[in-house]
């Protein structure tokens, strides 16, 4: 997300290169890759002459570049340096916060609470009215989900998204949108989690039902399938009935409530699944 183009000069030909960008096409595709890198370019020539503030902008801007091209360990350097920058000359860092929280998912063993609580929530907390926050969250929570699938992420951690957004700072309108974000990815993570223990109980074989290592992932499961409804009637349901501005979400948030009893109550059957495995609760 890069809100202006205004800026000191190796940024503003940066951003004019840019311009070619084709956002119909994949962002680090072939055709728009030669685009960042060539942007790039411009943003990596020695520019010590450079104000903090300005310094802020370009390595920012770096930072979202190599972050396109998934060069995360580039990313996450570039971020420090702008956020560095920035905090000595007293200018916005959300966004360099931001992408260094995120490159924290592409490392092999993320600390994702850290970053979370760390970074991501100092983004939110530095900025609060800034516009962009729901769209910081789409992503991060799309991050998550991918590290939640290969069992990086923790259904723990989606609480600490719905703690860092009931920030009186932010606006109600911008609380209310993040929160439907939230429940509509935490309904996607109990389907994964419900679908993975059906579809296992539906095929099982009595070497499956022997190995040790079907009975974890069974086991893991269901415990992040009762963190998940937990944290949905603890957390976001009280939130999303009190929301009353995110007209486009109206019909989402009226079916929630019934919608996550719904998932309370296969519990039961979740469980049940589970057992034929021998994993006791």
């Amino acid at each position: 997300p890069v809100r202006t183009a205004d800026g000191p000069a190796p940024y503003e030909k940066a951003m004019a290169i840019l311009k070619g960008i084709d956002l119909k096409k994949c962002l680090d595709g072939e055709e728009n890759e030669p685009i960042l890198k060539k942007a790039l370019v411009e943003l990596e020539k020695d520019h010590d002459g450079l104000k903090d503030k300005d310094r802020c902008r370009v390595d920012g801007l770096r930072a979202i570049i190599y972050s396109q091209l998934n060069d995360y360990y580039s990313a996450a350097a570039a971020a420090s340096k702008s956020i560095e920058c920035g905090t000595a000359s007293k200018v916005g860092v959300a966004v360099p916060l931001f992408i260094k929280a995120l490159c924290v998912f592409a490392e092999r063993d993320p600390n994702i609470n850290n970053a979370l609580e760390g970074d991501f929530k100092e983004a939110i907390r530095c900025e609060p009215k800034n516009k962009l926050i729901p769209m910081l969250y789409s992503i991060i929570l799309d991050r998550f989900q991918y590290r939640y699938v290969d069992g990086a992420a923790s259904a723990k951690d989606l609480e600490v998204f719905c703690d860092i957004i009931d920030d009186k700072a932010v606006s109600v309108e911008v609380r209310d949108v993040v929160m439907t974000i939230i429940y509509a990815r935490t309904v996607s993570l109990l389907k994964l989690d419900q679908q993975a223990i059906y579809g296992v109980g539906r095929t099982a074989s009595n070497s499956l039902k022997e190995n040790p290592r079907v009975k974890e992932d069974l086991e893991k499961h269901l415990h992040c399938y009762e963190v998940l409804v937990e944290i949905c009637e603890r957390k976001i349901l009280p939130k999303l009935a009190k929301s009353s501005k995110v007209k486009e979400s109206s019909e989402m948030i009226k079916n929630s409530a019934p919608l996550i009893a719904q998932y309370k109550v296969d519990t039961l059957n979740l469980a049940k699944v589970v057992a034929e495995f021998g994993v006791g609760r």
